[in-house]
């Protein structure tokens, strides 16, 4: 019986990665900047157009998704005060 071998990815670089899959190892990933979401596609599209062509990290996509969560806890509490803020982030 064959052993697997899984390594985490989030820390590693996409050439780190292929380097080991194309040695049978195995990894799972929090972002998938494949999937077919309207929502990932677009984010995707914007990224490498400023990235030359790059493709996004996880850490780039987490980095999205919290100036994301606090702009609609701004948009949300009507201002930049920091205790509205926190309140409308803490109702979502």
């Amino acid at each position: 019986m064959r052993r697997s071998r899984v390594l985490g990815c989030l820390a590693s670089s996409t050439q780190q990665m292929n380097s080991l899959r194309a040695k049978g190892v195995m990894s799972f990933a929090l972002f998938n900047w494949n999937s077919p979401s309207s929502r990932v596609v677009k984010f995707v599209e914007h990224f490498r157009a400023d990235n030359g062509g790059a493709a996004p990290s996880a850490y780039n996509a987490l980095g999205y998704d919290a100036i994301g969560l606090i702009a609609n806890a701004v948009k949300t509490a009507g201002s930049a005060d920091r205790q509205a803020v926190c309140k409308a982030y803490a109702g979502m």
